[in-house]
């Protein structure tokens, strides 16, 4: 049985204050730009967009867990939609790959004082 990966991230994303569209584009941006920064292994940009990973220290630790270990690949991000159970956040349901096998990983994004969050 593949594993399902649920993860908040905090993104400092700002936003523009648009509508839901925008806010959805947003967090699918966001997304896609955690991943290109895990890939880069970019310490600036991952402490930027998740606290857990803010100094160098907690980012080698980050990005040696997320992606030397689990060797997480994005290969699609499949839906973008608010969380039923709470209007400022948002869901992006990512197809990844995880040490070499397809699964789902949910992460949870919040919007907070004009800043996208995605908090581990």
């Amino acid at each position: 049985m593949k594993a399902v990966l649920v993860a908040a991230i905090a993104c400092a994303c700002q936003s523009h204050g648009g509508g839901s569209d925008d806010e959805l584009a947003q967090a699918k941006a966001t997304t896609q730009t955690f991943f290109d920064a895990l890939d880069k292994a970019d310490c600036a940009t991952l402490g930027s967009l998740v606290p857990a990973a803010e100094g160098s220290a907690a980012c080698a630790k980050f990005v040696h867990e997320w992606h030397e270990e689990l060797a997480l690949r994005l290969v699609e991000i499949a839906d973008v939609r608010r969380d039923g159970r709470d209007k400022h956040a948002i869901i992006v349901n990512a197809t990844v790959m995880r040490r070499g096998n397809k699964e789902t990983l949910l992460l949870r994004e919040t919007h907070d004082a004009g800043v996208w969050r995605i908090v581990l």
